[in-house]
């Protein structure tokens, strides 16, 4: 990935140029490796995925593709220090799973302390049973015999609770609102158009966004003559 500014946007057509940090290298006339300040050509569909559309001076970072034709695009781009949507539901679902596994550590450490403490009692019982009577050491062996019977007996069922706990899932009503929530997103990003069965060339075309969007979408298309994927190069997609 390198970085570079977004120098020039054309909001109607949907693409623009970018100035790279880097200059590009190429061979020119038979002469030995130059490097030059090419701007490097990006598309709209690449940064579909950010929270808003590009303006200029925004700083791109982004990887350069050669096309066959000699000319250089930018792909797998996003725009620094702008949100990007399908990672805030991403780290929103890890924040409720944190805090899941943190609520189950919790009981277990408070288990654990419990537990503790049934089995001091139990000792203290089972050495002063040793310091009585030896007529009373049958009684005092029964005793703690059924003590330590009732600390496994509650022991194992505490455990069952914090097993039960643990791999409930994590509630349908988060998991629900995130769903949505994508849905809605994605809607809104998507263009008002529809395939129509007459609207094959370019003359049919009234934007770049509408001829990108029958390319992509729509069969039987005759817009992309050199197959690089951006229609009408020469009427609306065109630089």
């Amino acid at each position: 990935m390198e970085n570079g500014t977004l120098v020039r946007w054309n909001e109607g057509k949907g693409f623009g140029f970018i100035q790279p940090e880097q200059k590009i290298t190429c061979l020119l006339n038979n002469k030995p490796d130059e490097a030059l300040n090419i701007d490097v050509f990006i598309h709209i569909s690449t940064l579909k995925h950010m929270a808003r559309k590009p303006k200029v001076g925004d700083n791109i970072e982004f990887e350069r593709e050669l096309q066959a034709d000699g000319k250089v695009r930018a792909r797998r781009a996003h725009i620094t220090g702008v949100a990007i949507l399908a990672s805030s539901l991403q780290v929103n679902s890890q924040s409720h799973s944190k805090a899941a596994l943190s609520t189950n550590s919790s009981a277990i450490h408070h288990s654990s302390q419990h537990n503790s403490l049934h089995s001091k009692d139990a000792f203290h019982l089972v050495k002063s049973g040793r310091d009585t009577a030896p007529k009373n050491k049958m009684a005092s062996h029964i005793i703690t015999t059924l003590l330590l019977i009732s600390l496994g007996i509650y022991g194992f069922s505490q455990s069952n609770k914090i097993t039960a706990n643990a791999s409930e899932p994590v509630p349908t009503q988060l998991q629900s609102d995130a769903n949505t929530l994508s849905q809605n997103t994605v809607q809104k990003l998507q263009p008002n158009f529809y395939c129509e069965t007459a609207k094959t060339h370019c003359s049919h075309m009234k934007s770049c966004e509408e001829a990108t969007f029958y390319l992509k979408n729509c069969p039987t298309t005759q817009m992309d003559g050199d197959g690089d994927g951006i229609p009408c190069e020469r009427q609306h997609c065109g630089y």
